[in-house]
């Protein structure tokens, strides 16, 4: 009976990883996404292995975990696609309105701070080329 248990927690916490895992499919840069989701593969599988079934690692379970995965993905997780697909859409977009104006003008700042340098840096030379203590 317990390990009935344990086949159903771990057929849930991959339901779990399965909607973390459509969560971050549009995520980018993609590399991070994941990373992420790796990172959170392995604290699962840890925890079900040695937090729920206290330390009894079986192979059944691991395969409960991708399982849980893959019948996510085949069953909801088509339907939460688009959804995420928006969210992520709308936070690039949010991203792109407050962070554009803010490199444009670093941009451009910094072009001007380049061009006082540069002239500075030509009177200073000039100053010293021609003073009254080099003749």
């Amino acid at each position: 009976m317990n390990s009935w248990l344990h086949l159903g927690q771990g057929l849930l916490f991959g339901a779990g990883l399965g909607l973390f895992y459509g969560f971050l499919r549009d995520f980018r840069p993609r590399w991070l996404g994941d990373l992420l989701f790796v990172i959170a593969l392995f604290w699962a599988w840890i925890y079900l292995g040695f937090g729920l079934c206290g330390g009894d690692l079986r192979l059944a379970y691991s395969a409960c975990l991708w399982a849980g995965i893959f019948l996510w993905e085949g069953t909801f997780g088509r339907l939460l696609r688009p959804v995420f697909s928006t969210f992520w859409k709308g936070v690039s977009r949010v991203f792109l309105w407050v962070f554009l104006p803010c490199k444009i003008f670093l941009k451009k700042s910094g072009n001007f701070i380049k061009f006082l340098f540069a002239s500075g840096k030509k009177w200073v030379t000039i100053k010293h080329n021609y003073h009254p203590s080099k003749r």
